[in-house]
C-alpha cells in the first residue's frame, strides 16, 4: 500500500557524477548521464519534487540499461529501469530523457519507508550502460529529509481544581504549588512572594491563548495585579481568568464559579472552582 509523502519536506542536492573504475583505455565508449538544471522541488511541503535529465551516448553506439535506485543505509532498491515500461525513460538508441515525480508509486513508496525507518537522506542513483561500452555511468542525487517543525508548544488540557477555606484555616486545593493563596476574608486571589506574578487576564484569553510561548508572552507583557477579586454578593459565576508566573512556569486560571457562607457562628465557607493549564 502507498504511503504517503506528505509530511515531508525533501531537498535535492546537487547531483554528484561518479564513474566505476574501468582497466579499459578511456576512449571506450560510455554514457553520459545529465540531470537537467531542471532539477527542482516543486510545493515542497507537500512532499512533490521532480527530476529531469538525459542520457545520451556516443554517436554510433546504443544505451543498453538506464537504472534508477534508492539507496539508504544498506538497503539498496531498484525503482525504475528503461525496460520496465513504465514510461520514466523514454527514448531509443543513443538517447533517452528522463522525468520522474512524486507519483511514481515505487519511488513515492520507498522514500516514505526510509524517512520513517530514521533515515535523515537517500540517494537515488542513476546508472547507464552501453551495449559493448565502457564501464557503467553512474551519478548520485542526495534528497535530505526534514519535517517541518511547530515552533510552539501547545498547553496542556484544562485540569479542574477546587480550592476552599474555611474561617481562618490555611485554604487546601494546592495555591501554595503555584505561589497563591487566599486572602484573610477569603475574597481575593494573591501571591505568596515577589517572586511570583500575578496579573489579570480576560474570558478571551482562556479561549484565545492556546501554546506555552502566547501565554508567556502575554504575562511577561502585562503589569502585575495585587490581588484578584471577588464579592460575595455577584461572584457566584465570576467568570474571571488570571495568569501566573511561578518558578519559571507560566499558568492560566479561569474561575468560574465562587460560593462564600456564612454559618450560625459567624464561620465563613469560600469555595472557588475552575481550571488551569500550563
Amino acid at each position: 500500500m502507498k504511503t504517503s509523502l506528505k509530511k515531508l519536506f525533501l531537498v535535492v542536492a546537487v547531483a554528484i557524477p561518479f564513474m566505476f573504475t574501468s582497466c579499459t583505455e578511456s576512449t571506450e565508449d560510455r554514457a553520459t548521464i545529465t540531470i537537467a538544471e531542471g532539477l527542482t522541488i516543486n510545493e515542497a511541503a507537500n512532499g512533490n519534487f521532480t527530476i529531469t535529465g538525459t542520457v545520451t551516448s556516443p554517436e554510433g553506439t546504443r544505451i543498453e540499461t538506464i537504472e534508477l535506485r534508492v539507496v539508504h543505509g544498506d538497503h539498496v532498491h531498484l525503482v525504475a529501469e528503461n525496460r520496465s515500461g513504465d514510461n520514466t525513460f523514454v527514448g531509443d538508441g543513443n538517447r533517452f530523457l528522463f522525468s520522474i515525480n512524486q507519483a511514481h508509486e515505487e519511488l513515492a513508496d520507498r522514500l516514505a519507508h526510509a524517512y520513517e525507518a530514521g533515515e535523515t537522506y537517500v540517494t537515488l542513483r542513476f546508472t547507464a550502460t552501453v551495449r559493448n561500452g565502457g564501464a557503467p555511468t553512474e551519478v548520485n542525487v542526495r534528497f535530505n529529509f526534514y519535517q517541518e517543525v511547530d515552533p510552539t508548544t501547545p498547553l496542556s488540557a484544562p485540569i479542574a481544581f477546587e480550592w476552599q477555606r474555611v474561617g481562618g484555616a490555611n485554604a487546601t486545593g494546592g495555591l501554595d504549588a503555584f505561589g497563591l493563596r487566599l486572602n484573610n476574608t477569603a475574597t481575593a486571589v494573591q501571591v505568596l512572594s515577589s517572586a511570583t506574578k500575578l496579573v489579570a487576564l480576560t474570558p478571551a484569553d482562556w479561549a484565545e491563548i492556546t501554546t506555552q510561548e502566547e501565554l508567556k508572552a502575554k504575562i511577561d507583557a502585562a503589569g502585575v495585579a495585587a490581588s484578584i477579586d471577588f464579592t460575595f454578593a455577584t461572584d457566584t459565576n465570576p467568570d474571571r481568568v488570571f495568569g501566573v508566573l511561578h518558578n519559571d512556569t507560566y499558568h492560566i486560571f479561569h474561575v468560574t464559579r465562587f460560593r462564600s457562607t456564612a454559618a450560625g457562628d459567624g464561620t465563613r465557607t469560600s469555595i472557588f472552582n475552575g481550571q488551569r493549564k500550563h
